[in-house]
């Protein structure tokens, strides 16, 4: 399946996130403007889901992931922010999936939704924030 995020880029990191914690084979488009946010949230995105498991790519504008090995949800994982409000609020929905997952500069999310850890936590998910 082909997702096109031109016309919602903020929504392509939570897309991308869930994806790639589901291990679906979709891939993505209009991901142009993600270079020029807080963060270079595609790069930040490849860096941050290697950690488990999921190989993102571009290619002719053309984002996908690759899935290569199973995944071990037992592992610990650590993730950074990059200085990235959305890219906080993307990668902690991944506790589903994870249970031991530390969040690094988690304070990020106030520039856009001052109340999304107390929201979060009440999914009755945990997290480490830091």
């Amino acid at each position: 399946m082909l997702i096109d995020c031109i016309d919602c880029p903020d929504l392509a990191p939570t897309l991308i996130a869930t994806a790639a914690a589901m291990r679906l084979p979709y891939r993505f488009t209009g991901l142009q403007t993600l270079a020029h946010k807080e963060s270079n949230r595609t790069e930040a995105l490849r860096i941050e889901l290697a950690k488990i498991g999921a190989d993102l790519k571009e290619e002719a504008g053309i984002c996908f992931i690759n899935y290569t090995h199973p995944y071990d949800f037992t592992r610990a994982l650590v993730f950074d922010t990059h200085q990235d409000h959305r890219m906080a609020m993307c990668l902690a929905p991944l506790a589903l999936q994870w249970p031991n997952i530390t969040i690094h500069n988690a304070a990020v999310v106030e520039k856009s939704y001052r109340s999304f850890w107390d929201d979060f936590a009440q999914t009755g998910l945990s997290l480490n924030l830091q």
